[in-house]
């Protein structure tokens, strides 16, 4: 009724909805079926790796830092020279025994024991040196070792990080179906609040006007 007053009394207000249409046609002629296929295939991939991740190493948080792991270090630098230096001593002391028994002493004499102890000191002060370098040596290693704790951790943590942003990747793709009825949905609410503002405002529009002839016919009446 209110809408036939209306086009009376010309109080009706039209919605212009075209360029909505205009867009909703465009979203409703979209091909997604291709879009869909390749996402249902990404979305399996990303599900097959998915499935790998209890393969993974675990992130690296921690590396060990422990005084233990510096004694470590040292001692396995120590032992490298010690190593080294006890067959150079086994053969030090082959030849000076050797030695003095070419020269006539036998053991257990003043000279021979000499001579042994002479070698003796030497060979200790070779192991004192070899204990004070591994010290700097041990503590260079040490080093490396942190160094290498940290580029096997960072190694660790990036390839994890990589293979689960290959999985992100694969997720995220061209709109879907799914994706354009959001769009085409959104477009007719919008349309449908278009028409609803306009026929509000032409309801109101025909109130205005036959309140306005009401009091004029009151005030005619009065007259």
């Amino acid at each position: 009724m209110s809408k036939a007053i209306g086009s009376v009394l010309g109080t009706n207000v039209k919605a212009d909805t075209s360029a909505a249409q205009n867009y909703y046609n465009y979203l409703n002629n979209i091909d997604t079926s291709a879009a869909d296929q390749a996402t249902k295939s990404m979305a399996d991939e990303a599900l097959r790796l998915s499935e790998n991740l209890s393969d993974l190493p675990d992130y690296q948080f921690h590396l060990d830092t422990s005084d233990a792991a510096a004694q470590r270090a040292e001692n396995a630098v120590f032992q490298s020279y010690v190593d080294k230096l006890q067959p150079l001593h086994e053969k030090q002391t082959a030849d000076l025994e050797t030695k003095l028994a070419n020269q006539g002493l036998s053991v257990g004499s003043q000279a021979y024991q000499r001579a042994m102890n002479d070698l003796t000191e030497q060979q200790n002060a070779s192991l004192n040196q070899a204990a004070y370098n591994s010290v700097t040596a041990g503590q260079e290693a040490y080093n490396n070792y942190l160094k290498n704790q940290l580029l096997g951790a960072n190694y660790t943590n990036t390839a994890r990080q990589d293979y689960l942003n290959n999985i992100y990747a694969l997720l995220q793709n061209s709109p879907t179906n799914y994706e354009k009825q959001l769009n085409m949905y959104a477009v007719q609410n919008g349309m449908a609040q278009q028409r609803a503002n306009a026929r509000q405002q032409s309801f109101n529009n025909t109130m205005d006007v036959v309140s306005g002839l009401l009091q004029t016919g009151g005030f005619l009446a009065g007259l």
